[in-house]
C-alpha cells in the first residue's frame, strides 16, 4: 500500500472520529441532565461573550435554577473538547494535509501542519480559559476579554 492511500485513509478514518465526537457533545450525561435549560447554541454564545452581560446570558443569573446544570454542561462540552475534540480535529488536518500534499517536506503541507499546531495551542489556551471563568462567572470579567 502506498503512502497516498495510507493518508487518505487516515484523512477519512480522523475525519469520522472527528463526526462522531461533534455528535457525542449533545449526548454528555450532564448535557441531558441540564435539559430545557440548555440549547445547542449556549457553547458559542459562551465562546463568544465579551462582556459580563453577554456571559451572564448564556448562564443566567446567581439564582436562576438554570444556571447549576448549565455551568455543569458547559463544563463537561469543555473537558471533553480538550481531551476528544481538540487532538482529533488536529490529527485531522495533520492528515488532511499530509493527504492533499502527497509529501511530508513540501513547504506548503509544512505550514497547514505548523498552522493546525499553532490552531491546536489556541484552541486549548480558549477551552481552559472557558473552564477557568465557569468557575466564577460574576469574578471572571477580566478573562472574557
Amino acid at each position: 500500500m502506498n503512502s497516498h492511500r495510507i493518508w487518505a485513509g487516515l484523512t477519512v478514518l480522523t475525519g469520522l472520529v472527528t463526526v462522531a465526537i461533534t455528535i457525542a457533545f449533545q449526548m454528555l450525561p450532564e448535557v441531558a441532565a441540564a435539559g430545557a435549560c440548555w440549547a445547542p447554541g449556549k457553547v458559542v454564545e459562551f465562546e463568544l461573550a465579551r462582556t459580563l452581560t453577554e456571559l451572564l446570558k448564556v448562564f443566567g443569573p446567581a439564582a436562576d435554577t438554570c444556571r447549576a446544570p448549565i455551568v455543569t454542561a458547559m463544563d463537561a462540552v469543555n473537558h471533553f473538547d480538550v481531551k476528544a475534540y481538540i487532538p482529533a480535529y488536529t490529527a485531522f488536518e495533520i492528515c488532511a494535509a499530509m493527504f492533499l500534499g502527497l509529501r511530508f517536506r513540501r513547504p506548503l503541507v509544512l505550514a497547514a501542519i505548523g498552522v493546525a499546531l499553532v490552531a491546536l495551542a489556541g484552541d486549548y489556551l480558549e477551552t481552559l480559559t472557558l473552564l477557568r471563568i465557569t468557575l466564577n462567572l460574576e469574578g471572571s470579567a477580566d478573562l472574557l476579554a
